[in-house]
């Protein structure tokens, strides 16, 4: 069990998988949720709304295993890109581990980062977090100071979506020349129904 272990956790093609599944899964739930809010500021489905935290904590872990894939292939392997990232890799700190990627990132997704970090950590499944150090938040993109965090809605997925493709292509890209080196038939080799093809 031990090499089964050592070669998942290296592989990014393993973390690209799960990804794909908790992406899926949260756009799922993300399709059951209310298409906007009235002018009095209230939900239009408000039946609807009890789904949008879980599909926004399964977003982030989609959003967090995409950026540890993708630094797992820059840095060669899992051990070596915790240990360059060790305090974002095990605190959740997808915007310190997003910059460590190289990727271009616009101030809106840096800005909207920690509040997927808290979705993951706390506000996708607990209706408060383990201190009231935690409950809210310095800053966030589209709410005010010093609150709590908010729920991903089409707005803020539009905003991270660029990331997270480009994340996703480069694990993508990376598979694809892996399995071209394995001498398969080009059909193999050059299909997939993992995102970006």
């Amino acid at each position: 069990m031990d090499h089964l272990f050592e070669k998942g956790k290296n592989q990014p093609e393993a973390w690209l998988t799960t990804s794909t599944s908790l992406r899926k899964a949260a756009d799922i739930l993300f399709s059951h949720c209310p298409e906007g809010w009235g002018s009095d500021g209230e939900p239009r489905e408000p039946d609807k709304l009890f789904v949008l935290a879980p599909a926004s904590m399964l977003y982030g872990f989609a959003m967090e295993n995409a950026i540890k894939g993708y630094l797992i292939i820059q840095h060669g392997g899992f051990d070596a890109a915790f240990a360059a990232n060790n305090a974002a890799w095990k605190g959740h700190h997808l915007r310190e581990l997003a910059i460590a990627t190289g990727m271009a990132l616009s101030e809106e997704q840096k800005r909207l980062l920690p509040t997927v970090d808290a979705l993951i950590c706390w506000a996708g499944r607990y209706p408060v977090s383990l201190a009231r150090k935690g409950f809210t938040l310095k800053e966030q993109l589209n709410a005010g100071d010093e609150s709590p965090p908010i729920l991903l809605d089409k707005v803020q997925r539009d905003i991270l979506d660029p990331l997270y493709k480009a994340l996703t292509k480069a694990l993508h890209n990376n598979l694809i020349a892996r399995l071209s080196q394995r001498d398969l038939p080009p059909t193999i080799a050059t299909t997939s129904a993992l995102p970006g093809t």
